[in-house]
């Protein structure tokens, strides 16, 4: 017998209106739970609770309300708004991730189709993202990853590999939030690109992050060895595509432990084959620009010049021993570390006749942008704190500004402020060239004055640093722009050259990754015979 249609709307009115009710009930008896377990009952045996924070014997009726309670809070949890994901803390990130069941994701440009492909649909934000980002520029590939061993969020950046494979720096620093991440990360990445192809190497622009779990044990030395072991396994799964190396915030010995795991990193020490510290290489190039500043601007050499220099680490030590040998007339040298300084008083150099003086100065001090000088030489290690912003600048007293510090302007805004103030920037591309040299040269051996190092330093090279600052400078006058506008200009024009040796082999391996489903957990590396316990770990 078939029921008639009054009786079914009947039975679902009747059906909401029970729903309805028990929802109320556990909402009142969740309350009353609420104030027991926090000692809040009236303690007289009917079921509210017995005063000491323990529940009665109403036990059946509890677990009924809390079901219903429950299925309550995620109705109001699914309409409610998310959170946007470039607005999560990345730890927070990385959570979602795992909530998500996404072990790897990645974002990468169809240069055929002509927009941004993500791995999962959960990521359409990311992708529109990138698609209206002014740090985007059509990056190739964005790869991102969660530890085996901490679970730490890893990622990898590549802006072009036209010129070859992507080599750059990895990094763990604070971020407030994934849309951060993604920023410093594009930014950076495109930055090496164009540095590489300034110093005329066959390289493209690549560089990585990676996210420290906040976990009480994250200090300790063998949670970093794990961290970096699952670096290599990420570089490792890749498949050359990108190639890593010290940069802020790692060191030597992460760089080592990472190498364990992949070949794909350079920067070891060298004792294992490296080519070590390169901030002997990269003080020789601030002088060349220096140099070569001087003379387009027509202002000598660097005889009797007189030199401010905001910090005193490799770099800004041996900044001041190379500028005493050119017979600047004054140095000034500020950083918060004492020890910095003492480093430099060790070395030597006389702060006789007041030609040097070694300053301490609280963090954030700002005096050495006011000090009277020809050269203002910023050499301190800011993380993503940016060195010339538009606080900074006004209070420059220099004519030249030339140092080894990364990522110094926040933006154009403040290259232009430079230019309004007949300040003549160079910009660390120039500057901060050596590092990647240095790392780029060492899969190619090593040898005392390498010719492939030196090269760096002679003015009739084509891409040397003095060469190329006066280039950029002239392109600057001629086209009435910046210098960093100048030097992003050329850049861009030399990465669309391929490289003959490899063409595309970048692109190649990136396409690959995704054909074979990289995201999806499909490696080389676990293939290994000692990966039994990673299965057991339910990768």
């Amino acid at each position: 017998m078939n029921a008639s249609p009054s009786f079914l709307v009947g039975i679902r009115k009747c059906s909401q209106c029970i729903r309805v009710a028990l929802l109320k009930v556990s909402r009142s008896i969740t309350l009353r739970e609420c104030n027991v377990a926090n000692g809040n009952g009236n303690g007289n045996g009917n079921g509210n609770g017995n005063g000491n924070g323990l529940l009665s014997s109403s036990r059946p009726t509890t677990v009924l309300a809390r079901n219903y309670s429950n299925l309550h809070h995620y109705e109001e949890r699914k309409s409610s708004p998310k959170k946007p994901i470039l607005d999560m803390d990345p730890n927070a990130f990385g959570g979602w991730m795992r909530k998500n069941k996404i072990r790897r994701c990645f974002a990468v440009y169809d240069r055929h189709a002509g927009h941004v492909k993500v791995s999962h649909p959960e990521l359409e934000e990311l992708k529109r993202m990138l698609e209206e980002s002014k740090h985007y520029h059509n990056h190739e590939a964005i790869f991102m990853s969660l530890g085996i061993r901490t679970d730490a969020l890893m990622c990898a950046f590549i802006w072009n590999t036209s010129r070859g494979i992507a080599q750059g720096g990895v990094s763990i620093l604070p971020h407030t939030s994934m849309k951060n991440v993604l920023e410093n990360g594009l930014h950076s990445s495109m930055m090496t690109g164009i540095t590489a192809a300034l110093a005329g190497l066959w390289v493209g622009g690549g560089s990585s992050i990676i996210i420290e779990p906040k976990v009480a044990r994250r200090h300790q030395l063998s949670y970093r060895e794990k961290m970096f072991f699952d670096f290599g396994d990420f570089l490792t799964s890749l498949n050359g595509c990108y190639i890593a190396s010290e940069d802020i915030g790692t060191t030597t010995m992460d760089i080592t432990h990472a190498r364990t795991r992949s070949r794909y990193v350079t920067g070891l020490s060298e004792d294992q084959g490296g080519c070590g510290n390169p901030s002997h290489a990269t003080t020789k190039g601030v002088i060349c620009a220096m140099e070569a500043t001087l003379d387009f601007l027509k202002m000598g050499t660097l005889e009797n010049k007189t030199v401010a220099i905001q910090g005193a680490g490799n770099v800004g030590q041996q900044l001041v021993c190379q500028l005493v040998e050119k017979g600047v007339s004054s140095i000034h040298v500020t950083d918060v570390h004492e020890n910095q300084l003492d480093s430099i008083r060790n070395l030597h150099v006389r702060e006789s006749h007041g030609s040097i003086v070694l300053e301490k100065v609280q963090e954030y001090d700002t005096g050495i942008f006011a000090q009277p000088c020809d050269v203002f030489a910023p050499c301190a290690s800011t993380g993503l704190t940016r060195v010339l912003t538009h606080r900074t600048i006004p209070l420059l007293r220099a004519r030249i500004v030339c140092g080894s510090a990364v990522n110094q302007l926040m933006d154009l805004s403040d290259s232009r402020l430079l230019a309004d103030m007949d300040i003549t920037h160079i910009s660390d591309v120039i500057t901060n060239r050596m590092a990647l040299v240095h790392y780029a040269s060492e899969p190619f051996g090593r040898q005392p004055n390498d010719p492939f190092m030196e090269r760096h330093f002679d003015p009739t090279w084509e891409y040397s640093i003095y060469n190329m600052t006066q280039q950029i400078l002239q392109k600057s006058q001629d086209d009435e722009i910046c210098p960093s506008e100048a030097a992003t200009a050329i850049g861009e024009q030399l990465c669309k050259q391929v490289d003959p040796a490899w063409p595309n082999r970048g692109s190649q391996i990136i396409y690959a990754l995704l054909r074979s489903g990289w995201h999806q957990q499909q490696d080389y590396w676990r293939r290994r015979s000692n990966m039994y316990w990673s299965h057991s770990m339910g990768v």
